[in-house]
């Protein structure tokens, strides 16, 4: 019989998780792993390390309370893949990052909509890579802002992403993130970066940081 439910997931090797609907928490190392039958990981945590490849092809829709929206993908050729995921919804609590590290990559180009503060999303050096081509809609239904920051190699794609009166942009040294569709922002930091924003016209409210 195959495993249906967990509480916790950690796998080193292939394995066969055709059959696995429910987890809580999910960490792979190392290994390529696909799980064709996980639609519903909401508020759950996902860990991808050492070059390991985990798809999620059923995923469309995932809702964060104060427990999750913690995924963190670190390594060269380490991949997270979110082919079908659309939106992104969640609370107002706890301060949760999906985070592309270390040559690491989340490629979710079909996500198109996230009404989720706070949360943040965050590539951190060279290669690492945030697929967000698809988004065009970011909204919080609070004070708390959706953040992107590139750093020191890392890139986020959201060529389509215009900004909103709760979303956040950090460029640093190196870091790669598209500015020319910007129009709304609460907050802009560059550091040590050289960039445009020919369309930015409304940041009511917000603050700009200019370093190095």
């Amino acid at each position: 019989a195959q495993l249906k439910q967990l509480i916790q997931l950690t796998t080193f090797v292939p394995s066969n998780f055709n059959a696995l609907t429910n987890l809580s928490s999910l960490t792979v190392n190392g290994a390529t792993n696909s799980f064709p039958g996980l639609a519903n990981f909401d508020d759950h945590n996902i860990s991808v390390l050492n070059g390991a490849n985990v798809t999620l092809p059923a995923l469309r829709n995932y809702t964060k309370a104060c427990n999750g929206g913690n995924w963190t993908v670190t390594g060269a050729n380490s991949v997270l893949n979110l082919p079908v995921l659309t939106n992104i919804t969640g609370q107002a609590c706890q301060y949760p990052v999906i985070q592309a590290a270390a040559g690491g990559q989340v490629l979710a180009p079909k996500l198109a909509t996230v009404t989720a503060g706070p949360l943040a999303f965050d590539a951190d050096g060279a290669g690492s890579l945030i697929d967000l081509s698809g988004l065009t809609n970011c909204s919080s239904l609070t004070a708390y802002p959706i953040t992107f920051e590139a750093s020191a190699g890392g890139a986020i794609q959201m060529p389509l992403m215009p900004g909103g009166p709760q979303v956040a942009v950090t460029i640093n040294a190196g870091g790669f993130l598209p500015t020319a569709q910007l129009k709304q922002l609460i907050s802009l930091t560059v550091s040590g970066s050289t960039n445009s924003f020919p369309a930015l016209t409304n940041m009511d409210g917000g603050s700009f940081s200019i370093l190095n």
